[in-house]
């Protein structure tokens, strides 16, 4: 720690934490004895992993001198990557090296001194090294021999990944299939409401391969598998049964503004989660996944002009899977302009494609942005860029603000306002590049957002809200609907027994149901009559209704649908007054 810089006040405050610590053990609940450990503090301590990192900067510093003295040599995926001895994510360490005695045995070395100074043994039982093809087998038991560990054929998974992906890629991620079938299986899906179904498929059963996917693009029929299983959870299906799907799900997938129930669209998740993955790599060039990268396979261009090349690795063709959604969003903010190509970058904001759209002197086609600043007085050359631009371009090229101070150039997110990249407008671009927007345009989604939005919005328990968004969806099964499925034959509503019963006669146009709501508050009385769809009455009454109306109105609707309900399956009537 003194040699981290650490104040020797600090040191001596946390080696008293660890030099201090006592125990009593209960016995019958009564303590007994003071018990004195030689190791320190526990391992379930609060300042045990911050300690723990302290040691582990020890070990990769006696790795980093070995390599530096040409004792280990550690491995690089290509010509021009870095260099790499070691990898450590908490507990969990790989270490690279030549299969040759002399860096087995400058492996085992590290590993004693950097045990007998910590205190931390490596166990070797749970220890194991892989080899490449290439290493022949003497190499191979020289090298068992002096590191005292078992050899293993390939690592299955490693921090709950798998760890090699071959051609049968559906077939390596199939355990997400497997884990999430089980979590629905444990839930008497028969006793909840719709709510509480959304909230475990929301936070439990979407949320298990999200660790995955930021590492992996899933196969499209592993995502589309894994949304069929949320689907039979969501209407109930249970095996083989077959139940009734009132609505496609992908159009659950679309926001609640846009009339669906904002379940995720794994398919575009996953990519939007890959481009957060491209974003860090594009802020931060210095980052070791970024060097590797670049020297495989973009040496000479940046990671936004990165293609997919043969025979490349399965994440960086998932990574360049995710670019159109960086490409449309990324622009670069202006600083001193030197990092900034003229022609070739995106650098103009509030201007179509965000380049400069008209090439008048070819002089413009090899220039940097910096030569069109006034870097002494940091505004822009306006006579040059008048010359030199189509008017269009140089109006919108001098609106661009420029900082009074000397500022690098950085690139920024345009879908945000606040130019940070998130995946939460990742995943809305992904949705509209894949043409959700489009298909949502002709459901009742954009027709009816002001309705979804005082809906979602309501106080009243989420079980009336869900049964509001499938009345204004026309998905409740009322008899007009069985009919169109094919359940059942006679259409007539039960009650009346003269006129079909939609979802807008079920609710407001039936004769019994006028009588209800004649008792309710004035505005809701007789009066309005001249609709036919549900949505559009929806639509009328939230412009005249107030919220606590509209609450009121939505409670009303679901107590006629069970009274519904109960005239149809039990033959039970209740007065409206009752």
């Amino acid at each position: 720690m003194e040699k981290m810089g650490f104040p020797a006040v600090w040191i001596e405050r946390v080696m008293s934490c660890v030099t201090t610590p006592s125990f009593s053990i209960l016995v019958n609940g009564k303590p007994y004895g003071m018990v004195h450990p030689s190791r320190g503090i526990r391992q379930g301590d609060p300042l045990s992993p911050y300690l723990f990192l302290l040691c582990a900067e020890g070990f990769t510093a006696l790795l980093d001198k070995a390599e530096l003295e040409g004792r280990i040599s550690g491995v690089s995926i290509c010509r021009g990557a870095p260099r790499v001895s070691n990898l450590l994510f908490a507990d969990d360490s790989l270490l690279f090296c030549q299969a040759t005695q002399n860096e087995g045995e400058a492996i085992m070395e590290i590993i004693q001194t950097y045990a007998n100074a910590s205190g931390q043994s490596i166990n070797l039982e749970k220890s194991s090294v892989y080899f490449s093809t290439n290493t022949t087998g003497v190499q191979r038991l020289k090298m068992l021999q002096i590191l005292g560990v078992k050899e293993v054929m390939k690592f299955d998974s490693y921090l709950g990944l798998p760890t090699l992906i071959g051609r049968a890629k559906y077939h390596t991620f199939s355990y997400l299939k497997d884990i999430v079938w089980k979590k629905l299986q444990g839930w008497k899906r028969m006793m909840l409401s719709g709510a509480g179904k959304e909230i475990l498929i929301k936070a439990v059963a979407q949320s298990i391969p999200t660790y995955t996917m930021s590492v992996f693009q899933l196969p499209m029929k592993l995502c589309d598998e894994l949304d069929n299983l949320c689907a039979k959870f969501w209407w109930c299906q249970v095996g083989n049964e077959r139940k009734i799907h009132w609505r496609n799900w992908d159009k659950f997938s679309t926001s609640k503004q846009e009339g669906g129930m904002g379940f995720r669209n794994l398919r575009d998740f996953n990519l939007a989660t890959f481009a957060k993955q491209g974003w860090r790599m594009i802020q931060d060039h210095d980052s070791l996944l970024a060097k590797c990268f670049k020297a495989r396979y973009f040496p000479r261009s940046s990671f936004i002009e990165a293609k997919e090349s043969p025979g490349c690795s399965y994440v960086w063709r998932s990574l360049v899977a995710a670019l159109p959604i960086l490409k449309s969003g990324y622009c670069w903010r202006v600083g001193n302009g030197s990092s900034i190509s003229v022609m070739g970058d995106k650098w103009i904001p509030n201007y179509p494609t965000n380049k400069v759209l008209h090439l008048i002197h070819e002089l413009v086609d090899e220039m940097a942005v910096s030569e069109l600043i006034d870097l002494e007085l940091h505004v822009w050359k306006g006579e040059l860029i008048m010359h030199l631009f189509h008017r269009d371009d140089a109006t919108a090229i001098t609106k661009i603000p420029l900082s009074r101070r000397a500022v690098s150039d950085s690139i920024i997110w345009m879908h945000n306002k606040n130019g940070m990249f998130s995946v939460k407008f990742a995943y809305k671009v992904a949705q509209r590049m894949r043409g959700e927007g489009s298909r949502a345009e002709h459901s009742r989604g954009c027709v009816g957002k002001l309705v979804w939005s005082v809906l979602w919005k309501l106080c009243i328990p989420n079980k009336i809200k869900i049964f509001g968004w499938r009345a204004c969806n026309d998905i409740l099964p009322t008899k007009c609907n069985l009919v169109k499925r094919k359940i059942i034959t006679d259409d007539k509503c039960h009650i009346c027994t003269r006129e079909a019963e939609l979802v807008f006669h079920a609710l407001w146009g039936c004769v019994a149901v006028q009588d209800v709501w004649a008792g309710s508050i004035s505005k809701l009385q007789k009066g309005v009559s001249n609709f036919s769809d549900f949505m559009q009455l929806m639509e009328h009454l939230v412009g005249r209704l107030s919220a606590e109306e509209v609450e009121l109105f939505w409670v009303q609707c679901w107590l006629i649908w069970n009274q519904r309900n109960c005239v149809l399956y039990r033959g039970q009537l209740k007065h409206p007054t009752a």
